[in-house]
């Protein structure tokens, strides 16, 4: 089989978060910012994990989606009241790898950020911007392929837990069943489990 065929793992990180980690810590934050911090970290990742849902699903086709207008918007914002580095996505070379990539990327750090939440604010806070991505990332799958096995599962279980969100939340997310969701279709039924985790974030700074 030809090179370009092997799906291999992607190569182990090399970039140094300690510069990033750094400059986050000395960076001033607006006391308000710091009282909603967990939920706005939520929201990052979560925008972020469906932006990068969306780039992966369109890998291979004509117009595969751009995730940059996805990211100019609440996740950049987000992150520069946060005092943190905008989000970045990785750049998948195949669409069989895609879902692997995306895992160790975000297990890697996704790009200092983690690392840098886990500095300034706390190793929960870094765990939820973890656990937003993969869930965000799922619900993208999950919209648009219902049929489909449930992904990242071991990884909403672990981030979930570090993250304190109640395991019932992410249920859902680890065995697709919409049952319980309100919602008429698919679209609302994915939508209102991530309202559930939404509301619990912003009840539990």
């Amino acid at each position: 089989m030809p090179d370009s065929l092997v799906t291999r793992p992607p190569p182990p990180a090399t970039v140094d978060c300690g510069p990033a980690i750094q400059r986050a810590k000395s960076s001033a934050t607006d006391p308000r910012v710091a009282a909603q911090a967990r939920f706005l970290v939520w929201r990052m990742g979560v925008q972020t994990g469906v932006a990068a849902g969306m780039a992966d699903l369109s890998i291979g086709l004509a117009t595969p989606t751009d995730s940059a207008p996805l990211l100019a918007q609440q996740p950049r914002q987000i992150a520069g009241l946060l005092g943190v580095e905008p989000p970045t996505l990785p750049a998948a070379r195949h669409a069989a790898s895609a879902l692997e990539e995306f895992k160790v990327f975000v297990a890697q750090g996704a790009a200092c950020v983690a690392p840098q939440l886990a500095g300034k604010y706390s190793p929960r806070d870094s765990a939820l911007f973890k656990y937003s991505l993969i869930v965000g990332h799922a619900a993208v799958y999950w919209i648009n392929g219902p049929d489909m096995d449930p992904i990242f599962v071991s990884e909403i279980r672990q981030y979930g837990a570090q993250a304190g969100v109640p395991l019932q939340l992410s249920q859902p997310f680890i065995d697709k069943k919409a049952d319980s969701l309100a919602g008429s279709g698919i679209g609302e039924k994915v939508q209102s489990a991530l309202n559930r985790i939404d509301e619990f974030v912003k009840a539990n700074p």
